[in-house]
């Protein structure tokens, strides 16, 4: 009797980097400085702040890294807090092509910052945000620290590796990252 062959499964790389803490303890400051020192041109989305004039904070809005187009047209950037209010349609379009063009990109590097409480209740934004996560792209992720479930779920998976800037050093777990990225990537 003959054995079958069985296709080995090849083992996925740890290749997501979850970077979580207290909110302006340097969670997006970190990723940007392994992009820059890994000499990384990343996809996917950065979450900036907006100002008035005056320098007061108005609110908050999505930036996508990428080309993505929403009815037709070519945007870059959606509010996702105006002054305390959450917009959480930014997420069911914008934030949706976003995630969706990063998983047909060829680009193999992935910026997430940040991930919070405002997606919480979308189903296809954290199902996409799970196909980021499960695809042999580099993600380096922010999160923000709260207790809500879906980012409990991330933050329990076997192919990730969990930083908690309350916790540990910054410099120690940026040299870690870079480490890490080295090793198994390569630039």
């Amino acid at each position: 009797m003959r054995k079958k062959k069985t296709k080995k499964k090849k083992k996925k790389l740890n290749n997501n980097f979850l970077i979580t803490g207290k909110r302006q303890i340097g969670k997006s400051s970190l990723i940007k400085q392994v992009c820059q020192e890994l000499n990384l041109a990343p996809c996917g989305f950065v979450t900036l702040a907006k100002y008035d004039n005056l320098g007061n904070r108005q609110g908050f809005y999505y930036h996508t890294l990428l080309p993505v187009f929403v009815c037709h047209e070519l945007v870059n950037d959606l509010p996702i807090m105006i002054g305390l209010k959450p917009v959480f349609e930014t997420f069911s379009s914008l934030g949706i092509s976003t995630l969706k063009a990063i998983l047909s990109s060829d680009n193999h590097y992935v910026i997430l910052d940040e991930i919070g409480r405002i997606e919480k209740n979308n189903e296809e934004y954290i199902n996409l945000l799970n196909q980021i996560l499960s695809s042999d792209k580099l993600v380096l992720a922010s999160l923000k620290k709260e207790n809500i479930p879906f980012i409990e779920a991330m933050k329990k998976r076997m192919d990730v590796y969990v930083y908690d800037l309350d916790i540990l050093d910054y410099n120690l777990v940026k040299e870690d990252i870079i480490k890490k990225i080295k090793e198994g990537v390569k630039l």
